[in-house]
């Protein structure tokens, strides 16, 4: 069947670890994750104890498991879909030595999270359980992947995918 529906513009962000060092944009994001939470001293207190951790790790706010991670979201705002993708997810791929096809296979996969919301069959930070997960994260796994070995795609061999 045909679905009609615009993914519509999708905001690309890079997750910098010395983004954590700026308390301000810190607050802000546990803000964000926490917005249930009207309690400004807790925030307050979080951001120092989490900023507090950093100064203990090697690296401090370049340590690359700070930021080895990538999502979609649409809950910064109305109508503002983005992916976020960590500069310790990028470490990651470039240490692996799949840095050539890991960017491309990092965006598709999370650019599939947003066609899932298109087509109603998920609903991005909404169901957290472990099957619900599997299946939302494999059923974005299949998408980029069709995507990525398409010839109007990626055109990748299934040996690029693969890795």
């Amino acid at each position: 069947s045909r679905v009609d529906g615009d993914v519509g513009e999708i905001s690309l962000f890079c997750a910098h670890g010395s983004d954590l060092a700026d308390r301000e944009k810190l607050v802000q994001t546990l803000h964000l994750l926490f917005s249930d939470s009207n309690d400004e001293s807790s925030i307050e207190d979080l951001a120092d104890d989490i900023q507090e951790l950093i100064q203990r790790l090697p690296g401090r706010y370049n340590y690359p498991l700070l930021t080895f991670n990538a999502f979609a979201t649409d809950a910064i705002g109305p109508d503002e879909a983005s992916i976020i993708i960590g500069d310790g997810y990028f470490q990651f791929q470039k240490d692996s030595g799949v840095e050539s096809e890991g960017p491309e296979y990092a965006h598709t996969h999370e650019y599939s999270h947003h066609l899932q919301l298109l087509l109603g069959v998920g609903e991005l930070n909404d169901d957290f359980s472990d099957q619900s997960a599997k299946k939302q994260e494999l059923m974005a796994d299949a998408f980029s992947a069709y995507f990525l070995a398409h010839d109007s795609g990626g055109d990748m061999t299934s040996e690029e995918i693969s890795n």
